[in-house]
C-alpha cells in the first residue's frame, strides 16, 4: 500500500514540476507573444457584406425582423440606398429607436415574427440577427418569413447555439436571465424549423466567437462585460438595491451571454436561406 502511495506522490510531483518547467517559465517571462497576435477575426460588418454578396442592392425591398433600436435599418438604408421595413415587438425598443434616430423617418411597425403585419411575396431580402432565441414558435416565424418573401428572395440569419462547453446549471441560469426559449439554442431543432417552413439552407458559415473577438480587439467589449459581471457577482445586494431585481437579472444575463460566446460556451452561425422553389 505504501508503495502505491509513494508512486502516486512521485507521479503528482512530476506533473507539478512539468507545469512549472523551464519551458513554461520562459514562456511566462516572454509575456506569451504568440497568444497576443491577432487571428484577424471577422467583425459584425460581415453580415451585410454577405447580404451584398447574396443580392442586397439599391433596388431591393428589404425586411429587418427584430429591429431593436433601428441601427440595422439605418445601416442598410445608408449603405445600399434601398427600401427597408422593420418589425419590432418590444415597446421599449421602439422608444429607444426614436431616441437614437430622432431625425430619421424609419419604416418600422410593431409586430412579432410569428405574425408579421405585412403582405405576401413582398421582400427580396429578409434578415434576422440573433433575435429568434426569444421566439416561442420558431417554426411559425420561419413560415411567416417564407410567406412575405418573394420566390427568388433570400433570408439571412445570424443565430447563436449552445455548445458542449455550456454546463447544464449555467444553461438553466442563462435561459432564465435572458428570457429565451432553450430549444432554440439546439441546432437540429432550429434547422428543422427552417425546413418545416418550406425553406432550405443555401449556405452556412460558422463564426464561433469571431464577432465577439473582433469587438474585444477593437474596443474591449469583452473586458467591459467581464468587469461588470464581476461587480454584479461580488456585491449582488448592493446592485439589486441600485438597479432593482429585474434590471439586475437582465444585466447579469446580458454580460454572461457575451462572455459565454467569447469563450465558446455559445457559438455564432450565419445562414443564407431560400425558398425550396427558388432556382439553384
Amino acid at each position: 500500500m505504501g508503495g502505491v502511495i509513494e508512486d502516486d506522490a512521485r507521479a503528482w510531483r512530476h506533473a507539478v514540476d512539468a507545469a512549472y518547467s523551464d519551458e513554461v517559465e520562459r514562456f511566462y517571462e516572454s509575456g506569451g507573444p504568440l497568444l497576443d497576435k491577432t487571428l484577424h477575426p471577422r467583425g459584425r460588418h460581415t453580415f451585410f457584406d454577405w447580404a451584398e454578396t447574396h443580392g442586397l442592392n439599391e433596388h431591393s425591398n428589404a425586411l429587418d425582423v427584430g429591429s431593436r433600436d433601428g441601427r440595422h435599418v439605418v445601416e442598410v438604408e445608408d449603405r445600399f440606398r434601398c427600401r427597408v421595413t422593420g418589425v419590432e415587438p418590444a415597446p421599449g425598443n421602439l422608444a429607444r429607436m426614436h431616441r437614437r434616430f430622432p431625425e430619421r423617418r424609419l419604416r418600422v411597425v410593431r409586430g412579432v415574427a410569428e405574425a408579421l403585419p405585412l403582405p405576401n411575396d413582398t421582400f427580396d431580402v429578409v434578415w434576422i440577427r440573433d433575435v429568434l432565441v426569444h421566439v416561442a414558435n420558431i417554426s411559425g416565424a420561419f413560415a411567416e418569413v417564407a410567406r412575405v418573401l418573394r420566390p427568388e428572395g433570400v433570408v439571412l440569419v445570424h443565430h447563436v447555439f449552445a455548445t458542449d462547453l455550456l454546463e447544464p446549471r449555467e444553461a438553466t441560469e442563462l435561459w432564465r436571465l435572458n428570457s429565451v426559449v432553450p430549444q432554440n439554442f439546439e441546432r437540429p431543432y432550429f434547422e428543422e424549423a427552417i425546413a418545416s417552413a418550406g425553406l432550405r439552407i443555401v449556405e452556412r458559415e460558422e463564426l464561433g466567437s469571431e464577432w465577439r473577438e473582433e469587438a474585444e480587439e477593437r474596443e474591449a467589449t469583452g473586458t467591459r462585460d467581464l468587469l461588470r459581471l464581476t461587480r454584479l457577482r461580488r456585491r449582488p445586494a448592493h446592485y439589486r438595491e441600485l438597479l432593482g431585481d429585474r434590471l439586475y437579472d437582465i444585466e447579469l444575463g446580458n454580460r454572461l451571454y457575451g462572455i459565454y460566446e467569447l469563450i465558446g460556451k455559445l457559438t455564432s452561425v450565419l445562414y443564407v436561406i431560400a425558398p425550396n422553389s427558388a432556382r439553384e
